[in-house]
């Protein structure tokens, strides 16, 4: 026992597991025994919890069997610490049955998670209008989490991506918020979300340089700028004459009826 405790202690020290963060834990693909593969990382699971409880670990197993021996694993908490577990035969099974719903689905998961550059001019005039052009450009395409400028607070997300597919020109899926309860959300419904401060925005774009612009953009400044135009602005967002573009552009109220407002405050449709 001494010698074991000895040993966990000087691998803990080799990787610095007093002051990391997370602690990834991978697994032998190509392993011909996968139960004792699963086995033995789930050791090392125990370990690190008993060296450091408070250490996020993501760890991969094999065989998805094996995971109900990780919740009995001492100060193992998904809620607490971020502790994560994941299957590789469970998700390359869940690929193939979403694909059955919606076909190429897998095919796009793997060219967002995988890197590939895309560059036109190895392309001829007569390629760029077929189908292998469009599928390079779309295969170059990333995943990308990046800040989002404080004009958007309390907009809902069919306002935000709106702003950002027309304006910015990059693709908002999702969000990452700063709650334990909601998380991760893609695409959620204006009655059950609305941008707060600190809320992450989740993009998928060429390069992580084009989503700066959404941490930049100004209503103000940037009604009618381009995004290489976007650059960070000095307006003072307190000024009486700004006036938010969550409203519709389009509509213009007459002084009339705004005086009819004030009198009447059952009028108010805000």
């Amino acid at each position: 026992k001494q010698w074991y405790q000895r040993r966990v202690a000087i691998t803990a020290g080799r990787v610095k597991l007093s002051t990391a963060k997370a602690c990834l834990v991978i697994a032998n693909k190509h392993s011909a025994e996968p139960d004792a593969e699963d086995a033995a990382n789930i050791l090392r699971v125990i370990s690190i919890k008993n060296y450091k409880s408070d250490v996020r670990v993501i760890i991969q197993i094999l065989n998805y069997h094996n995971e109900e021996h990780l919740f009995n694993v001492p100060d193992w908490n998904h809620q607490l610490y971020g502790d994560e577990v994941i299957c590789i035969n469970e998700l390359k099974l869940g690929l193939l049955g979403k694909s059955c719903l919606c076909p190429g689905f897998s095919t796009m998961i793997a060219n967002l998670i995988m890197m590939s550059s895309f560059h036109p001019s190895n392309y001829s005039k007569d390629v760029r209008s077929n189908w292998e052009y469009e599928y390079g450009y779309g295969a170059s395409n990333e995943l990308y989490t990046g800040s989002l400028s404080s004009d958007f607070l309390d907009m809902t997300f069919p306002e935000v991506a709106e702003i950002c597919l027309i304006k910015l020109h990059i693709l908002l899926i999702g969000v990452e918020t700063n709650s334990s309860s909601t998380g991760i959300l893609f695409n959620p419904s204006p009655h059950i979300f609305r941008f707060r401060q600190g809320t992450q925005g989740i993009f998928i774009a060429q390069n992580p340089t084009v989503i700066k612009s959404a941490a930049l953009f100004c209503f103000k400044c940037h009604e009618y700028a381009i995004q290489s135009e976007i650059v960070k602005c000095t307006c003072d967002k307190s000024d009486s004459g700004y006036t938010n573009n969550r409203s519709n552009s389009n509509s213009t109220s007459k002084p009339k009826t705004q005086k009819k407002k004030e009198k009447s405050t059952d009028c108010d449709l805000r």
